[in-house]
């Protein structure tokens, strides 16, 4: 009665353990099998030499022991056979059934998402509700009925989704403002929009090769300092596009979304002069002051567009980098031509403003600090921009530098270290992509009291296993 208890209180572990001990068995099977036909095929052998004395009739040996010495091994070979086969048939007709009892239904629901992804991340909206096997016909003894049953689940849910309207606005759905998106609710998105590397020109320029020769070498010595396994360099292009997705599908696209709702319910208030990409951002921060009981999102939404005075401009090149589904639009030194005329320095460029929401994002994440009323702070810490420099000479200074605007150009201070990596388009990502390395590998994984792996911001698993 206790178990039972237990086992209700707990249906996730319950289900887990049996379906790892399913999978083992699987694996006990197949393992077992082949020892025993080894086991056998050895044993035929000896009985084969014992009948024929084929030994003894090659080399001339009339060593009388040797018969009852292969007697020994193939009753031996046999015994295991007999005992491997004898597991065999064990697994074969007894094996774990895995029942998926009502308080399992959500965990069932889990592991359809998180395998229907292929993304090793907690999927943290609603699961689908199953139905509960009751007939023994229902039951799943094999892997391949179990893979089946999720197969046709994840398809049905699937259908559910493409059928229907979308219906979780962020207006309604508190997911991105409280920052409890992963990576698996993206799953669907990222079949979607796959990141694929530029090609090459094959135009021949040896100037351009050898620059990016060096260029790499440079990273290298850069990264080497962090650490010693160059191979992980092999992986940066991949790094670099799952950052990407990441910030596209956790940070602009919700933005996006929930900026436009902000702007439907202020009209809706009688408020159109205080539409988002027109009010100016001091109207902004005052209205968000007043109508904060009404729209609660709008102070966390002033954070984000806080970083140039042209808010219609920055509202519409956000808008352009959350579509694609990887910032296909980024210009890492630029940014996007604004009312039919070219893009001037007296805006920012997108990697100005992509760092911009980035820290401002982990402001939001990291707790409030007495020092930091303003909110920021991550982005007091953690950020400094240039003419601003930091103190290098400081051991708990850890922090990304920007040295200079235009161009951009980013550096990262750790334990009085500068880490300089190579200018050009991917530095700003390749310098966040190091200072989140750091964290994961020389951190444990936090950054202050806030954990970035799976149980907080959900960002590392970006760098794969």
């Amino acid at each position: 009665m206790r178990e039972d208890m237990q086992g209700e209180a707990n249906p996730s572990a319950s289900l887990i353990d049996r379906t790892i001990k399913m999978r083992k068995e699987t694996e006990a099977k197949k393992v077992v099998l082949a020892w025993g036909l080894l086991n056998v095929s050895v044993a035929g052998m000896i009985y084969t030499e014992m009948t024929g004395k084929l030994i003894s009739s090659y080399y001339n040996v009339t060593y009388w022991p040797l018969w009852y010495i292969e007697l020994a091994l193939a009753s031996l070979f046999s015994l295991n056979a007999l005992f491997d086969f004898w597991r065999y048939f064990k697994y074969t007709v007894a094996p774990t059934s895995l029942v998926v009892s009502p308080g399992q239904q959500t965990l069932l629901g889990l592991k359809t998402a998180v395998e229907g992804s292929g993304l090793r991340s907690r999927y943290r909206s609603s699961p689908t509700v199953y139905n509960s096997p009751t007939d023994k016909e229902d039951y799943m003894t094999d892997l391949r009925t179990l893979d089946t049953f999720l197969r046709s689940e994840e398809e049905k849910q699937h259908r559910v989704k493409l059928g229907s309207p979308d219906s979780t606005s962020p207006s309604t759905s508190p997911t991105f403002w409280n920052y409890n998106r992963s990576m698996g609710d993206y799953a669907q998105t990222l079949k979607k929009f796959q990141y694929q590397l530029a090609c090459r020109s094959q135009a021949p320029c040896a100037n351009k090769d050898e620059a990016d020769l060096s260029s790499k070498q440079a990273a290298e010595e850069v990264w080497a300092r962090v650490t010693m396994n160059r191979q992980l360099l092999d992986h940066m292009d991949s790094w670099t596009a799952k950052f990407r997705n990441w910030i596209n599908e956790t940070i602009l696209v919700p933005l996006v979304q929930e900026i436009e709702s902000v702007s439907t319910q202020m009209r809706r208030m009688g408020c159109p002069e205080l539409q988002i990409g027109e009010a100016s951002i001091t109207s902004l921060k005052q209205a968000a002051l007043v109508k904060a009981p009404l729209i609660p999102t709008l102070n966390t939404i002033v954070q984000y567009l806080d970083l140039t005075p042209n808010q219609e401009y920055l509202f519409e090149r956000i808008k352009e980098l959350s579509q694609g589904g990887c910032m296909s639009s980024f210009r890492w030194n630029r940014g996007g031509d604004f009312k039919g005329r070219k893009w001037d320095t007296d805006l920012p460029t997108d990697s100005a403003i992509i760092m911009h929401v980035f820290c401002t994002y982990l402001d939001s994440r990291l707790p409030p600090h007495p020092k930091y009323p303003d909110g920021k702070t991550f982005t007091s810490q953690h950020f400094v921009q240039t003419p601003n420099k930091p103190d290098v000479t400081n051991e708990n200074v850890f922090c990304i530098y920007q040295s200079a605007i235009n161009p951009p150009h980013y550096e990262l201070i750790y334990q009085r270290h500068v880490y300089n990596l190579p200018k050009g388009r991917n530095n700003m990502f390749h310098t966040l992509l190091m200072f989140l390395y750091i964290i994961k590998t020389k951190e444990s994984g936090m950054l202050g009291r806030v954990n970035l792996g799976l149980s907080g911001v959900n960002i590392l698993w970006i760098f794969g296993e």
